[in-house]
């Protein structure tokens, strides 16, 4: 077992065009036309703009006309949108300036974001509305409804107004009024939280762009001089927009608010409580009902769909389970096809902005507009099952497959039959469900989902989820409540199988950006020092542990242990899964979060442990241990990666599994030199390239590197893995020096004082050769009597002055 193979010489899609269809929605500009691409959706196409850093130098060109861009409100997208033009337009003559009134609470916010009067970049409402060239209206859709007369009045002639919803036109459409005629209307609606298009914004900042971003949909709703589609196109590129698909304002705000009434939010609600009472009713126990009923919809259900679309749904029942499906999807769909028919019919005709309108007018007398969701039993039961839920065992329940996908196809029949867009469809019936909304209800339920969204949504949701609970529960779960016949059933079937909008899915999740939203709620500290914090913390979305380190990122540089991480996949190297940037206090401050996964304990902590109690570690789990340590790193030195810090703390451990990995492949303090500054431990070691040789915690250096060695190689790594060796046998350090030259001294004591010819080995240029001449003390005398031989030998080989 013992006898391992030496480690080193020590001891070891572009998109393809389309044919021409019957439907085509495309971008006529005259800056990033060379640039847009056509989409094929089944029997339409759409045309898309591909976005990406690439294009900033285009921006000026994009913005002709506009000297100032201002951005009122601070919202949830306002700050996003305001920070990430900024940054795209550095270096050129356009302002971006933030507009908020005089006595905002937000005023404190936007300074700290770098945005000041001093600077001119931050200024009263008003003045900013009459002074910009591109106003971004980014206030609540109460606000813009009560103060729009005012807004308008203030614009200059020509002036382009921007909007990230198309809400106000569906007021004004509703009061038989429309915007001035005097200047451009366009809309970029991001389909993410104002916090993700930061966020991702920066991450592909870091990563040269790539397509970590949030989508956007964009419209020109009024040209007067010719230049709305470049704004509106140039906002969605320095947005970070990865794709921007076209849509019109009347398409947007329809499709908007009618999808989160219906299985966005309300339906799904909806459609829960019914199911929960419908199983309960069968015998089930409630546990089991809301497992059935929410669990396996928000987890395995909503995941196969994010990830295969909806047809995959049905092919993954067989048999009973595929009859239970099919009854399931015949009895719900026409039900919940009623109900959104009625909710669109509401919002195309202005009766629901109407409704939300007067709620808010009834909250102005003191009327409260919104109920507590999470008080229902059903609710606070889930709250009580997710402390201990296993993720593991969520199945997919046939019924509840049946019904929601139902709803689905349902809610996208009736956009369909109103001609919007598909790729609008595809995200406010499908994709805004499956990757956006329906994680914060499985993290943390209903309330939590629908009370991060807007008042308006917040509203339809309270109104129109229980019509879908009672429709659904006296019609598609009710004996007798479904009349279809055998035949129609079947003819229903196969519409769903052969639609269109599969194909349509097909395509838009290749579209989808590569920056997945991903909500984590840190729990406590599990690591401090001078590279920064690990936090503990659980993926809301899937209740799964993770470690996060959060590192202060010198933005001249990029994150060597981030780039090492992304090539490593190992058994015994942990796993980075997800990487984000933050900004800090300061507006100049930006910190690199790297999502590890949790190990709870190290071999340090464990050795510790059998310390304390005066035990030794059983030899069987030394050898486990080193033999997996010993894979990892033969791993990472095939691929030229050295750790330059295997010490027992950066080896992590399960004492339940006894796995161990390999971690931190970060930073370092060096200071030999004033000021201190911070260094990427692990490195891939270049032919003829120096490193620094101030590297290495010190019980575990190799003597080259005491010696001032700068051209060495990965067999550094084999004398630190001899160190941990000997020191699990022992139960304390081999050379525990409390200096350099002091820990020189303690591996002399043992290897005996090296020749000229090792010395020279380890470091060429190192003159000082004035040593007390100490014989080398017999490896079996070090270690206890019972030590089994083969160790010894291994050890040996592995602890060599000569690392050639």
């Amino acid at each position: 077992m013992w006898k391992l193979t030496p480690l080193t010489s020590r001891a070891m899609p572009k998109l393809p065009l389309a044919a021409a269809a019957t439907t085509t929605r495309s971008f006529q500009s005259k800056t990033f036309q060379d640039h847009v691409q056509t989409a094929t959706m089944s029997d339409r196409t759409e045309q898309i703009l591909a976005g990406g850093r690439h294009l900033f130098p285009l921006l000026p060109k994009a913005f002709a006309g506009v000297k100032q861009i201002g951005v009122v409100g601070w919202g949830s997208q306002a700050p996003a949108q305001a920070q990430n033009l900024r940054d795209s337009l550095k270096g050129t003559d356009i302002r971006v300036k933030v507009g908020l009134r005089s006595n905002s609470s937000s005023l404190p916010k936007a300074r700290a974001a770098g945005f000041t009067e001093e600077s001119n970049t931050l200024g009263d409402q008003n003045d900013v509305l009459a002074e910009s060239d591109l106003v971004l209206l980014l206030i609540s859709d109460a606000a813009s409804v009560s103060s729009y007369k005012d807004i308008f009045a203030r614009l200059k002639p020509g002036a382009t107004l921007g909007l990230s919803h198309g809400y106000l036109l569906g007021h004004l459409d509703s009061v038989g009024e429309s915007f001035p005629p005097s200047i451009n209307v366009v809309m970029v609606a991001p389909k993410g939280m104002g916090p993700s298009v930061r966020r991702l914004y920066v991450q592909a900042a870091q990563n040269n762009g790539g397509t970590a971003g949030i989508n956007a949909s964009v419209a020109v709703h009024q040209d007067v001089n010719g230049r709305a589609t470049d704004h509106a196109l140039g906002w969605s590129v320095a947005l970070g927009s990865p794709y921007s698909f076209p849509t019109t304002l009347g398409e947007e705000y329809k499709s908007d608010i009618y999808g989160e009434r219906g299985v966005l939010l309300g339906g799904v609600y909806g459609l829960i409580e019914a199911l929960f009472r419908h199983y309960v009713h069968q015998g089930k126990s409630p546990a089991e009902a809301f497992h059935d009923a929410a669990d396996s919809l928000t987890g395995p259900l909503n995941t196969l769909i994010s990830h295969h679309g909806l047809l995959a749904v049905y092919d993954a029942f067989e048999g009973a389970d595929k009859e239970a499906f099919e009854a399931a999807y015949t009895s719900a769909y026409h039900p919940s096809r009623e109900v959104l028919e009625e909710i669109y019919d509401e919002v195309a005709s202005g009766n629901e902005i109407r409704s939300v309108n007067m709620a808010v007018d009834r909250q102005a007398r003191g009327f409260p507009m919104l109920a507590t969701l999470e008080h229902r039993w059903m609710w606070k039961l889930g709250d009580e099952l997710r402390r201990s839920r296993d993720a593991s065992k969520l199945k997919l329940h046939p019924t509840t497959a049946g019904m929601y996908v139902a709803m689905m196809m349902a809610q996208i029949d009736v956009l369909l039959s109103h001609n919007h867009g598909y790729s609008e469809i595809a995200n406010e019936s499908v994709i805004e469900a499956t990757d956006s909304l329906n994680p914060f209800m499985h993290a943390r339920g209903v309330a939590y989902m629908v009370d991060n969204c807007s008042m308006t949504a917040r509203l339809g949701t309270r109104k129109w989820a229980p019509r879908f609970d009672y429709t659904l529960t006296e019609q598609a779960l009710s004996v007798g409540g479904d009349s279809k016949t055998p035949l129609e059933k079947k003819e229903l079937l196969a519409k769903f199988t052969s639609h269109r909008i599969h194909d349509v899915l097909n395509t838009c999740l290749k579209l989808r950006p590569d920056g997945k939203t991903i909500h984590y709620s840190a729990e406590r500290i599990i690591g401090n020092g001078s590279f920064g914090v690990v936090f503990q913390a659980t993926i809301e979305e899937t209740n799964e542990v993770v470690a996060i380190k959060k590192v202060l990122q010198d933005k001249r540089f990029k994150n060597r242990e981030m780039q090492i991480m992304r090539q490593l996949q190992h058994d015994n190297i942990v796993q980075l899964k997800h990487c984000f940037y933050c900004n800090g206090e300061k507006p100049d401050e930006l910190y690199l979060n790297l999502v590890m996964e949790y190990i709870p304990d190290t071999l340090y902590g464990v050795a510790r442990q059998l310390q304390r109690s005066k035990q030794l570690m059983p030899i069987v789990l030394v050898k486990l241990y080193i033999y997996q340590i010993c894979r990892a790193l033969g791993y990472t030195h095939s691929m030229g990666i050295c750790h330059r810090d295997i010490k027992p703390q950066n080896l992590l451990l399960n004492p339940t599994t006894h796995v161990v990995k390999i971690c931190d492949f970060g930073r370092y303090i060096e200071c030999r030199v004033f000021p201190l500054h911070v260094s990427p431990s692990a490195k891939m070691l270049q032919k003829n390239e120096p490193n620094v040789s101030y590297i290495c915690s010190r019980y575990y250096r190799a003597p080259e590197l005491i010696f001032g060695a700068t051209d060495y190689s990965t067999a550094i790594d084999v004398w630190s893995l001899g160190c941990v060796f000997g020191e699990l046998l022992l139960g304390s350090p081999l050379f525990p020096g409390e200096s350099g030259v002091d820990q020189l001294v303690e591996i002399i004591k043992v290897l005996g004082t090296p020749t000229r010819d090792q010395i020279e080995a380890m470091n060429p240029n190192y003159t000082e050769f004035q040593f007390p001449q100490i014989q080398a003390h017999p490896w079996s005398k070090v270690f206890r009597s019972r030590t089994p031989p083969e160790a010894i030998d291994l050890i040996a080989k592995m602890l060599e002055y000569d690392p050639i």
